[in-house]
């Protein structure tokens, strides 16, 4: 990527592992520095380069799970800059070539951020035409980038946009989690389908707004799906990481799965729908500048009580900021305990009946904190 300028922003909503620039451009998708709510603009690629940024991105040369047919590839036949796009190419993998391919019958590319440009927060935006033909899978996701609550799905999963070519009209935002993930039968995976006719024959935008307690997704601007975590509901039987594990660094993901690997829904692959393309005109990231726009200390934390569920959880109502709380603070009878995102917390192997006091303050994301509210222990449940 040619640099023009630097995005000098560096004080922001959660955390950015590093810099990033906007490249020369025929468009103005990266002169909007701005958005509703004090967010200022942290990442642009419009990819107007000649080649692939590989300061930003890293494409995969191997077999990845959940596309049991095809193999990523870094060649310029898989993945390449044209025209001021991002194109990701599916093929039929070349005769007599498949010892270079992992024996897969096709090949396609996966590009991430991770490492490069990670994350905790944002408003993502990606302007973006998927890949048509039966047993198409392209996506545009994001994982953590480091497992701090355990493997998959433990950390999480957020899937801006699926598109599945067995079902060419519609898209599909999800999120995965411990508590929500296809292999928890009595749940499952949350996740809506929305009608995109025009997603495969023209550029459609996808957004998510992510913040401390909220996942909001967008398509061409209409809201299709908002989760906010809700600690009654969320964290009976379950710590809130189960449902909630949205407070670590995250990065982005842009792929061209292929096949029906795991039941994804994208259909048999057909072979006559090749070669296929997936599209990116450019992925931006806003994050809120705090230290401009937050102004007020948070309210204190209001009604802490004790889940009747199960003693060990303790709840409260959200404290109010005039930029959103960055977390809770957590003290028993005078003594840090943790902090968490969220208005909820499961005291594991700790016995509450051996202190007096329960203290809890927020504290937003410029460190400005509420008064601390307490609870006494000693009340009965």
């Amino acid at each position: 990527m040619s640099i023009k300028r630097l995005l000098l922003f560096v004080v922001l909503t959660g955390s950015i592992s590093v810099l990033m620039a906007c490249g020369s451009r025929s468009e103005d998708h990266c002169d909007v520095q701005s958005l509703e709510g004090g967010y200022e603009l942290v990442f642009c690629d419009d990819f107007t380069a000649d080649d692939l940024d590989e300061n930003t991105w890293t494409g995969a040369n191997q077999v990845r799970h959940g596309s049991s047919d095809v193999f990523y590839s870094k060649r310029s036949e898989n993945v390449r800059i044209k025209d001021g796009k991002l194109v990701l190419t599916a093929l039929p993998t070349p005769i007599g070539e498949g010892a270079n391919f992992g024996y897969m019958p096709y090949t396609s590319a996966r590009l991430e951020t991770k490492g490069k440009f990670d994350f905790t927060y944002g408003h993502i935006i990606v302007s973006a035409k998927t890949a048509p033909g039966l047993g198409t899978w392209p996506a545009i996701w994001m994982l953590p980038t480091d497992n701090h609550y355990g493997t998959w799905p433990g950390s999480g999963e957020i899937d801006i946009m699926e598109y599945y070519g067995k079902r060419p009209d519609l898209v599909s935002t999800a999120y995965h989690t411990s508590k929500y993930n296809h292999m928890n039968t009595s749940i499952g995976t949350i996740a809506r389908t929305t009608p995109v006719p025009d997603a495969a024959s023209t550029f459609n935008t996808y957004e998510l707004i992510w913040t401390a307690e909220s996942l909001t997704w967008k398509i061409n601007g209409d809201e299709v799906q908002t989760y906010r975590f809700r600690n009654r509901l969320e964290t009976n039987n379950a710590s809130y990481d189960e449902a909630w594990p949205f407070d670590r660094d995250f990065h982005l993901i842009i792929n061209l799965g292929m096949g029906d690997a795991g039941g994804s829904g994208a259909g048999e692959i057909d072979p006559d729908a090749l070669p296929t393309t997936f599209e990116i005109d450019y992925v931006k990231v806003y994050q809120i500048d705090h230290e401009t726009h937050d102004q007020e200390p948070p309210s204190a934390p209001l009604n802490i009580e004790r889940s009747v569920l199960n003693t060990d959880y303790v709840l409260w109502e959200r404290s109010e900021d005039d930029m959103g709380i960055a977390h809770y603070e957590i003290r028993l009878d005078d003594t840090f305990v943790t902090t968490v995102p969220v208005n909820s917390y499961r005291f594991n192997h700790v016995d509450l009946s051996a202190y007096a006091l329960l203290q809890i303050r927020a504290v937003d994301f410029t460190g400005k904190t509420s008064a601390w509210s307490t609870y006494d222990l000693s009340e009965s449940i």
